[in-house]
Formats: C-alpha cells, structure tokens, sequence
C-alpha cells in the first residue's frame, strides 16, 4: 500500500523529469498544475525536491532583467519565507 524509500525516491524523480518539461509551458493549465505538483512533492520527498526548485529558481534569476527582479523580489522573500516556515 506504501512506497518504500527507493520506490519514492524513483516514483519522484519520475515526476521532476515532467514537471520540468511542464513548468515552462504557455499554458496556463499546465503550468498551474505543475506548481501544485511540485508544491504536493516537496511534502513527500523534500529532499529531492526543494534542491530541484532552488536549481530551478536561479537559473530564472540568471535570465531574468533587472526590471522584472525588482517585481520579483518581494515575491520571492515571500516564497522564501514560506518554505523556512516548513522546517525538515
């Protein structure tokens, strides 16, 4: 009824490989749906999780403008704040 540790281990790792295929998409749906995904994920296996959204979330960074990183920084101190809640 349960995974086992390898089962989820590879079961996630699976879904991080559609999730990053998913998370640049156009469609609002999709990417929508991906987020929650990602979000339901990093509750199961954390460990391979939140080291996939950090790589994930500095690569945004790099190509990001200077513009859209004035937007986007209280936005992420938020998001950053909301995982330091969640304490492993």
């Amino acid at each position: 009824m349960f995974l086992g540790r390898s089962e989820r281990t590879f079961f996630v790792n699976v879904l991080l490989k559609l999730i990053d295929r998913g998370q640049y998409s156009k469609d609002e749906h999709l990417s929508e749906t991906v987020a929650a995904a990602t979000s339901i994920l990093s509750y199961v296996e954390p460990t391979l999780v939140l080291p996939f959204l950090a790589s994930r979330f500095h690569l945004a960074l790099e190509t990001v403008s200077s513009g859209a990183c004035v937007i986007l920084g209280p936005t992420m101190l938020k998001f950053d704040n909301a995982l330091s809640s969640r304490a492993i």
